[in-house]
């Protein structure tokens, strides 16, 4: 069986987690200054701001995350791991035992372990780990992953794989959503200051139009991100806690939390609009 891993070293392991620490940390200190700070910054400086501590570092975690792709394997004599440069075969007879990560960072992941007392040089994030732990254990017998697949990282991988949901992909819930916010608010902006729906288009033609449509499409999105940021941080650090405190509830819990977060995001939102525009 074939399974879709990223690799890495350890040196590449702490350059990943540290750009995704600033990414992360980035979108919540964005979300306090613009929602929780006595005077929220400008949406031209929130924008600025954006591009540095969020767009840059989580594109670069992207690109190297793509660089350190590959596959593993498990075969009848061997785990074979087929990267970009590089293939190794390790004997089943030679390994020792998987050892999942203690901290998900920058995602979970499982160590090798050999039985000349060292381990595989990288660390492997795999896409479905309970599918290659099993693989492992059908192969080559239940003494390499003992353990491991009820380890509190690997629940909580598993569990935030079984939850995941197609309204969570980005381009819906930060691009297409936001014309929920985006529709309703530019209307009222061009009636406050043109006169009108129209009222720019009118005054400055179509492209000033459209600019200012793209601009207040793009902030609302990242307004929209930042609140999810904040959502998210939450629904992590519960199900995360339940793998660890609760791992027979571990499923449940992040289910739990994946619903109720969909609802305050795709729910509060539209609520929050009717609720700022009914005439009291």
């Amino acid at each position: 069986m074939t399974f879709k891993i990223t690799a890495y070293s350890l040196p590449f392991r702490i350059l990943v987690a540290a750009l995704l620490l600033v990414s992360r940390g980035g979108l919540l200190v964005l979300a306090a200054l613009a929602f929780l700070a006595p005077e929220p910054i400008t949406p031209a400086q929130l924008l600025r701001a954006f591009w540095v501590l969020v767009v840059a570092p989580e594109a670069a975690v992207r690109i190297l995350r793509y660089l350190l792709r590959g596959q593993v394997s498990v075969e009848q004599a061997a785990v074979v791991i087929r990267l970009r440069t590089r293939q190794v075969e390790i004997p089943l007879s030679a390994l020792a035992g998987v050892v999942p990560w203690s901290l998900p960072l920058p995602v979970p992941g499982l160590w090798l372990e050999l039985r000349s007392g060292t381990r595989y040089s990288d660390g492997l994030h795999i896409e479905e780990p309970a599918a290659f732990l099993d693989a492992l254990k059908r192969t080559a017998g239940p003494d390499p992953v003992e353990g491991a697949s009820r380890h509190a990282t690997v629940l909580y991988a598993e569990a935030k794989r079984h939850a995941f949901s197609r309204c969570d992909l980005p381009l819906f819930k930060y691009v297409f959503f936001s014309l929920v916010p985006t529709l309703p608010l530019f209307r009222l902006r061009q009636r406050l200051v043109y006169g009108g729906t129209f009222g720019e288009y009118y005054d400055h033609g179509l492209k000033a139009s459209l600019l200012g449509f793209g601009i207040h499409w793009v902030l609302y999105g990242v307004y929209l991100l930042l609140y999810a940021s904040v959502l998210r941080a939450l629904a992590e650090a519960v199900s995360l806690g339940a793998a660890w405190l609760a791992p027979s509830y571990a499923l449940g819990v992040r289910r739990s939390c994946e619903i109720f977060q969909r609802l305050l995001y795709f729910v509060g939102v539209p609520a929050v609009l009717i609720l700022r525009f009914i005439p009291w």
